[in-house]
């Protein structure tokens, strides 16, 4: 065998090979990575368009401290896709049951970037008993009928509008593209995730996120009440491509507005500030894991 081809097998092998596990959750699996050991367990909801990495950096800062898991939402990954329609109820759905048959025991702690932020406000408002807390992460609002910037709703559908025809040429083709991934993470898990995102799976799982049906709601200020300890981490968006200096104004307080209305929803709540931007798990992990830490302190004496 020529040394190029054993080479590639080892790509291969390697971009097949799960980082965690998958775990069957009903005729389909999901993927989980999960580190650390403790009694409880800390869970770690990725943003839009994301998988598990996103929280690699946060994991590695508390694994001998604490149990977190992340894991891949279907479609993602190393995860199954979805067997139904893609939709926030049933991503809470699959983690309900990831989390059982995983032996992951509640009360957790939910931490959530960007949407998923909304998404494990939602878990708690579907399994309230099994919540001790809730980290939201920039977290988006897309439940109090916030009004939307023009701007970035102009820049969303120009980008759905771009990635639907690279879309049609992937599919027609069948050859899917490799994802970057942030250069912090290490360098034998970015060669894994780079070999493994070219799939179809893997992009149409990422096209699927821009349209989920259930993403806004509009919900009572009762409807939206948080009874645990909630923290709401508000990063500093840089400035877009484009964008005057009043419009990103204009969008940073938009987006202060709507995460003050978030904390707002629990009694038992704080805002914690940051100058990074959005991509807060890479670029402060160690902030979340503080926060992490002083969260299990209070709901787990």
């Amino acid at each position: 065998m020529k040394l190029t081809t054993f080479l590639l097998l080892l790509t291969c092998a390697a971009s097949a090979a799960p980082v965690g596990k998958r775990v069957d959750i009903g005729g389909r699996t999901l993927h989980i990575v999960c580190m650390g050991e403790g009694p409880r367990t800390v869970l770690m909801e990725s943003g839009a368009a994301e998988g598990f990495y996103e929280w690699w950096l946060v994991q590695s800062a508390l694994k001998g401290e604490i149990r977190t898991c992340s894991y891949d939402r279907a479609g993602f990954g190393w995860s199954d896709p979805p067997s139904s329609e893609r939709s926030v109820a049933n991503y809470i759905s699959d983690l309900h049951e990831l989390l059982r048959r995983n032996g992951e025991k509640p009360p957790f702690i939910l931490a959530g970037h960007s949407m998923g932020g909304s998404i494990v406000q939602r878990y708690y408002w579907r399994y309230p008993s099994e919540v001790a807390g809730i980290i939201a992460v920039d977290p988006i609002n897309a439940e109090s009928n916030q009004a939307k910037v023009p701007e970035m709703q102009q820049a969303i559908a120009a980008h759905r509008a771009r990635r639907t025809k690279e879309m049609e040429a992937w599919r027609a083709s069948g050859n899917w593209p490799k994802q970057d991934f942030p250069s912090a993470l290490p360098v034998d898990l970015r060669a894994q995730l780079i070999a493994a995102s070219a799939s179809r799976n893997w992009w149409e799982a990422r096209f699927g996120e821009g349209a989920l049906p259930d993403l806004d709601v509009t919900m009572s200020a009762e409807e939206r009440h948080i009874g645990v300890p909630l923290v709401v981490i508000a990063a500093r968006w840089t400035k877009p491509a484009g964008w005057s200096d009043e419009a990103t104004e204009r969008f940073r307080q938009h987006w202060l507005d709507g995460q003050k209305e978030i904390a707002s929803r629990s009694e038992h709540s704080r805002i914690v500030f940051t100058d990074v931007g959005h991509e807060v798990p890479i670029e402060a992990p160690e902030l979340i894991a503080r926060e992490i830490r002083a969260m299990a302190r209070v709901v787990w004496p």
